[in-house]
């Protein structure tokens, strides 16, 4: 983004509340901390714009604090990095959970949900801490969670509000029924047997292995590593400036100071 516009949403918080997002963000964020120093500059302020749009709430046995907030809110700032746009208009509302939850009528515990009717998103603390802890198991729970958003959001929205362009939509659709089927038929090289649900649960846990392993994706899986760069926007493998284009829009991942 140009200088102008980043001072302007920086001049939201105070220097305290960017500093102690950077604290969080470089304790579990290993995205953030591979960032270069401007693009995790223009993160932080990502992360605390998103955080202060959204409501979060905590169930009993957990306390809801700044740390559990930046770490949920820097996953989908890290899905989106590639893009101007970065909010979420359809859901309103993060819960947080102390431990795995169940549902009336539904016979298994979930560590994480999306609920569209109720405009919620629903994730356990001790996953979403693991998934950020741990990575380079393919797994991490905020990031599945928000790609289930994405895609929901995506579908709601129309033109130039939609995360996705229609044609790397289409190619990356093509592609992923291709490998849904694989999944289905045998142990995937890359995806874990959960992709085979369908091609929702495809998407986010492609996510999962996109972020934390993009090396060992694109040698084993090239399409559709490549397929996910495109419709993201971004680039994992470039550590320091993943996006693969500037985004437009006065919160566009650079900026001169």
């Amino acid at each position: 983004m140009g200088s102008l516009g980043y001072r302007l949403f920086s001049s939201f918080f105070t220097v305290s509340e960017k500093e102690e997002c950077h604290r969080v963000l470089r304790k579990y964020n290993h995205y953030f901390r591979m960032l270069s120093v401007p693009n995790q500059q223009v993160f932080i302020v990502r992360t605390l714009l998103f955080n202060k749009n959204m409501n979060f709430v905590a169930l009993p046995g957990l306390r809801l604090t700044n740390e559990i907030q930046f770490v949920i809110s820097s996953a989908f700032v890290q899905l989106t990095f590639g893009y101007s746009n970065f909010r979420l208009l359809s859901f309103k509302t993060i819960v947080v959970t102390p431990k795995e939850y169940s549902y009336a009528n539904i016979p298994h515990y979930f560590t994480g949900d999306v609920n569209a009717r109720f405009k919620k998103v629903t994730m356990t603390w001790p996953e979403v801490a693991h998934g950020f802890r741990y990575t380079s198991d393919a797994i991490n729970l905020a990031i599945h969670e928000f790609g289930h958003c994405l895609v929901i959001e995506n579908a709601k929205r129309a033109g130039f509000l939609k995360f996705f362009s229609d044609s790397k939509l289409y190619d990356w659709l093509e592609e992923a029924r291709v490998q849904l089927e694989e999944v289905r038929q045998k142990d995937h090289q890359v995806l874990r047997k959960y992709a085979g649900t369908n091609l929702m649960e495809l998407f986010a846990v492609s996510l999962e292995s996109f972020f934390e392993e993009p090396h060992d994706f694109i040698s084993k899986e090239k399409k559709l590593f490549k397929a996910l760069c495109s419709l993201l926007n971004q680039d994992p493998r470039i550590v320091a400036n993943p996006a693969l284009s500037r985004p437009r829009g006065i919160l566009s991942r650079m900026y001169v100071i």
